[in-house]
């Protein structure tokens, strides 16, 4: 499992999941991505690949919450079906706010901490629901990403003492 936020813009990238099944039958997941409102997702770019070609199919049960500026993260889950022995990447482009200079964090230069997607791993009933297993979650690491900052020193150059 890695997730990755690919992309030298300050204002586009592109969030990348890549998930391998090592086990011997198809696996169902809930694929759960919740996104401050600085991170806004283009759905219609949503690509899925299984070992490299293109499969549309493997997803489905799509739920997106769009996020509300300084209000609501932004959320979006879907069920994953990754085929026995398979590796699956996900990718889905994404803008990046433009903050104003009072919204940025005293350490702005680091960047801002973005929080890890949840993988629900599930199995198929008898009757064709899903189940949980056993209460099991996958945390992804967290992302960095980087936004863009202004000269917090401008300021300072404007402000002369009188003469």
């Amino acid at each position: 499992m890695q997730r990755t936020l690919r992309g030298s813009s300050q204002a586009h990238g592109q969030l990348s999941l890549v998930l391998t099944n090592h086990q011997t039958e198809p696996l169902h997941i809930v694929y759960l991505e919740t996104m401050p409102w600085i991170i806004q997702f283009f759905l219609h770019t949503l690509k899925i690949h299984i070992d490299g070609v293109r499969n549309d199919d493997a997803t489905s049960d799509v739920t997106y919450i769009p996020a509300v500026p300084h209000a609501r993260p932004a959320t979006f889950q879907c069920v994953l079906l990754i085929p026995p022995g398979a590796t699956m990447d996900i990718s889905m482009d994404v803008a990046k706010s433009f903050l104003r200079y009072t919204e940025h964090p005293p350490d702005a230069q680091r960047g801002w901490d973005l929080p890890p997607a949840i993988l629900t791993p599930f199995e198929p009933n008898q009757n064709g629901s899903l189940r949980e297993v056993s209460n099991r979650r996958l945390y992804t690491s967290t992302l960095l990403v980087d936004l863009a900052t202004p000269d917090f020193s401008m300021p300072y150059n404007c402000i002369q003492p009188p003469v």
